[in-house]
């Protein structure tokens, strides 16, 4: 029995989180779009149903825990729709909803997917950041932007530019030509 029957959770309920994913898958695709329309393989990931924390709770849902992977040249892009942040003085973790994270790294550091298979990604964040977790500071105020769902055309764009930007930095940053990124 899913967590929605076990309490009852009313239809209403169900019919909001159901126009919520939907908003959110649509947000989703946008930024897809957007991204192959300036040269990017892109796609949209979410998070699985039945999660269970490898057999230590009970399954549920994380199909809203959305994500674009994407990848241009030698450079991977992953744009999570939510934000993970810790409060400095408490150190309570916060899901940010809507607030969108742009980690930008090199292709040969992490396989497509791979962190939905092994711990590649957060060792990549670990080494290139110094933390233990995304949202420790120096994670957080790096990936985190200034954009929040719901994009408009506008801010989609600007998030476009900011992440192209990123990648002339780090490819300016590891001598490479930026004209040459493919």
């Amino acid at each position: 029995m899913d967590n929605e029957s076990r309490y009852g959770i009313s239809d209403e309920y169900g019919r909001s989180r159901s126009a919520y994913n939907t908003a959110k898958n649509l947000e989703r695709l946008r930024i897809v779009r957007g991204l192959q329309e300036v040269g990017f393989t892109a796609s949209g990931r979410q998070g699985v149903p039945g999660y269970t924390s490898r057999g230590c709770i009970a399954p549920c849902n994380l199909g809203l825990w959305k994500w674009v992977f994407a990848k241009k040249g030698r450079w991977i892009v992953v744009i999570d729709l939510q934000t993970l942040e810790q409060d400095p003085l408490t150190k309570a973790v916060h899901a940010l909803e809507g607030v969108i994270s742009v980690d930008v790294l090199p292709a040969d550091e992490i396989a497509p997917g791979s962190w939905e298979i092994d711990d590649r990604y957060m060792r990549s964040v670990r080494a290139r950041y110094g933390v233990e977790n995304l949202y420790d500071p120096p994670a957080f105020e790096s990936m985190c932007t200034r954009f929040c769902l719901p994009l408009s055309d506008q801010d989609r764009a600007e998030l476009i530019d900011e992440i192209l930007l990123r990648i002339d930095r780090l490819e300016e940053a590891h001598g490479e030509d930026a004209e040459g990124r493919g």
